[in-house]
């Protein structure tokens, strides 16, 4: 059985890398985009891989919306409007 992936290294973030490990990689299923708030707290959006692969480069290069359910946001949102975009850091 080959070793498992968790992790992608920062230097293999290009679209082409990406693709390239995703595709060697046939048990993963889903990819996970993480961000943390300014609070600590840890929010995630999984990606079905068929359509993370059919745009990766969209991906790399704008943000993902998720509904926010685990980010506190004191006085801006509540769980039941909050909405948050994950970017991605080109850092």
């Amino acid at each position: 059985m080959s070793k498992m992936l968790y992790t992608i290294e920062k230097s293999n973030h290009s679209e082409e890398d990406l693709k390239r490990i995703l595709n060697e990689n046939k048990n993963i299923r889903f990819v996970s985009l993480m961000g943390v708030d300014l609070g600590g707290n840890a929010i995630d959006e999984k990606i079905p891989m068929e359509l993370f692969l059919e745009d990766v480069g969209e991906f790399l290069n704008s943000a993902i919306q998720t509904d926010g359910s685990s980010v506190e946001l004191y006085n801006i949102a509540t769980l039941n409007d909050a909405k948050v975009d994950l970017m991605p850091d080109t850092t």
